[in-house]
């Protein structure tokens, strides 16, 4: 039987400035799709100052992430201005 849900692609954790955790999310889209997303995110928790994405590995903790290098990190200082 054919399953019904979307792979989740990436995990996205929103940090503050020094670099804690604030929240996390993942992500079914492409990247470019993430990356908006992850802005989004930042708008909304005040709290957090970047968002790294990572590829999405199931049962990976925050602390495994965090020693990996992240594909890209998001901050609202670099907006492409195509959100709205």
């Amino acid at each position: 039987m054919k399953s019904a849900f979307l792979p989740v692609r990436y995990t996205v954790l929103l940090l503050d400035a020094q670099d804690r955790l604030v929240t996390g999310l993942s992500s079914l889209h492409d990247l470019a799709k993430t990356q908006r997303v992850a802005r989004s995110a930042l708008r909304l928790e005040g709290r957090a100052s970047f968002a790294d994405i990572y590829d999405f590995v199931r049962d990976e903790s925050v602390a495994m992430l965090k020693g990996k290098q992240s594909l890209i990190r998001v901050s609202l200082d670099d907006e492409d201005g195509d959100d709205d």
